[in-house]
């Protein structure tokens, strides 16, 4: 995912490889030959925060949602339904 100034997703610079991409990593489903998937995803994620390097990074974690994970839903579509019109 390439960010623009503001830290948003801006998928004609990727697209147009414009500008560095980042990866957002949010699960860990294998790790050292380890198949993880059988491990609650709080556990999972508490394994890959450990992994990822300390900021500025291209590689960036993206936290659990404990609650809230309805809103968030419907955030992001109402940002993807106003970029379509």
């Amino acid at each position: 995912m390439c960010l623009d100034s503001t830290g948003r997703s801006d998928f004609r610079s990727l697209l147009h490889r414009r500008e560095p991409a980042h990866f957002y990593a949010f699960d860990l489903l294998h790790l050292n030959g380890r198949d993880l998937r059988q491990l609650p995803l709080v556990r999972r994620k508490e394994r890959l925060r450990r992994l990822i390097p300390p900021q500025p990074a291209r590689l960036l974690y993206v936290d659990h949602l404990k609650t809230r994970g309805a809103w968030a839903s419907s955030v992001a579509s109402a940002r993807l339904t106003s970029r379509a019109s």
